[in-house]
């Protein structure tokens, strides 16, 4: 859960998050691609899973902020 809050807690880019994240530092890397594709979906399909999982109301509502990004950009 620790992980989980701290990756929630960091500055995303329109909402949406890089697909890496330095593990020394637990940043995301500057150069980091956005992506709904290959790797980048996993964040978006764990929130909700853990959500399911926990039923942390905090998970489904950055499930949704993301969902929203994604919306936004079509």
């Amino acid at each position: 859960m620790a992980v989980s809050r701290h990756v929630h807690s960091l500055p995303k880019k329109n909402g949406l998050v890089p697909i890496f994240i330095n593990a020394r530092s637990g940043v995301f890397r500057r150069s980091s691609t956005i992506t709904l594709g290959a790797r980048g979906d996993s964040y978006y399909e764990y929130l909700l899973k853990m959500w399911l999982q926990t039923n942390q109301a905090h998970d489904l509502y950055v499930f949704y902020m993301c969902l929203s990004s994604i919306k936004m950009l079509n």
